[in-house]
């Protein structure tokens, strides 16, 4: 005789609970959304609709015009967070967009939209929005300059700002937007802006929250406005991106404090760093120091034995493309700080010690 096993039931989305349901959604794109709508299982999109899941708090779009917009905030309920790759259309409606999405949606915590037309204006609207926390608009018209005059009515809880790739962006824009939302900064991006800090004394925030800069490809940065900067905003510092400036970092002698959280520094491609320098920073940030990179640069570790940090934490370092270093000199460094060493990359390859 032989025994009939029934075949287990599989379980589908009908079967999840309706909050485990919605959490599930909300991690899904726009078009996978639209996809889901569009289904034939009325059950399924009966339930779909049933868990909140027109609340959909985050979106990223691959990119957006006004039609877009205007059909994502007429069909979702409620909006924490977006993220645009691109904005597609005419870039001198950039504005007008985040107008609309800012005064519509007071929930708003989160707004990333890269190559897009946007200028001071929008600016403004998303810094001084009450909830407000992420603000990205790289590769716009934003110069900073109509900060100067512009007051918040609310005290701004800004957390993340990146203003990279903004050609326009200016010294005295940059100082002025610190000055309004530096209280709770943390992480700041100004890769590959002409930002030079030279007018760092306008500074009136210390930017006491602040852990990450990216300084990348800033071809105006100084030595000395670099130093002035740090000493006024590096006590909380624990990233420091300054890959590609023309900074040799010969004046870190002249700063007043130590960098006393800096755990990843990356110099790849500074070209003007000598060996004398890498080891005065070393040795003044060195017992914090979880990452150094230090690809493409010139140094040779020829000075070695001035060094007086044994980097006691260090765990990745970069030396690809070092084409000073020498076999001795790498092996005598590598005595001296590698016995946390996990992840040592040289020669462009990536080798685990």
């Amino acid at each position: 005789m032989v025994e009939v096993v029934p075949h287990p039931r599989v379980l589908s989305l009908l079967d999840l609970p309706s909050e485990v349901l919605e959490h599930l959604l909300e991690f899904l794109g726009f078009e996978a959304i639209k996809k889901l709508l569009e289904l034939k299982n009325s059950r399924l999109l009966a339930a779909i609709r049933h868990c909140k899941t027109r609340h959909y708090k985050h979106w990223t779009l691959n990119w957006i015009n006004q039609a877009r917009l205007r059909k994502l905030m007429n069909e979702v309920t409620i909006i924490k967070g977006v993220r645009i790759a691109e904005h597609r259309g005419e870039r001198i409606r950039s504005d007008e967009m985040v107008e609309a999405l800012v005064n519509e949606r007071e929930e708003l915590e989160s707004f990333e939209m890269a190559y897009s037309g946007c200028t001071d204006k929008a600016l403004e609207l998303l810094l001084s929005h009450p909830k407000m926390k992420v603000v990205g608009l790289s590769n716009s018209s934003v110069t900073g300059e109509s900060l100067k005059v512009f007051s918040f009515s609310n005290i701004s809880v800004i957390k993340t700002l990146d203003l990279s790739q903004c050609d326009h962006l200016t010294d005295d824009g940059v100082i002025a937007i610190l000055n309004q939302v530096g209280r709770k900064l943390k992480i700041l991006n100004l890769d590959d802006t002409g930002v030079s800090f030279s007018n760092i004394g306008s500074l009136t925030s210390t930017l006491p929250s602040l852990e990450e800069l990216n300084l990348a490809h800033c071809g105006n940065l100084t030595d000395a406005s670099l130093m002035e900067l740090l000493n006024k905003v590096g006590e909380t510092l624990k990233i420091l991106n300054l890959t590609g400036t023309e900074v040799s970092i010969s004046k870190i002698g002249s700063r007043t404090g130590s960098l006393p959280a800096l755990e990843k520094l990356n110099l790849t491609m500074c070209f003007n760093l000598t060996d004398s320098s890498i080891v005065e920073i070393l040795n003044q940030v060195g017992n914090t120091l979880k990452v150094i990179k230090l690809k493409g640069t010139d140094m040779s570790f020829t000075n070695i034995g001035f060094l007086t940090s044994t980097l006691p934490v260090l765990e990745e370092l970069d030396l690809a493309y070092c084409r000073n270093l020498t076999d001795s000199s790498i092996k005598e460094f590598i005595n001296k700080v590698g016995k946390t060493l996990k992840v040592l990359v040289g020669l462009g390859s990536r080798q685990i010690v």
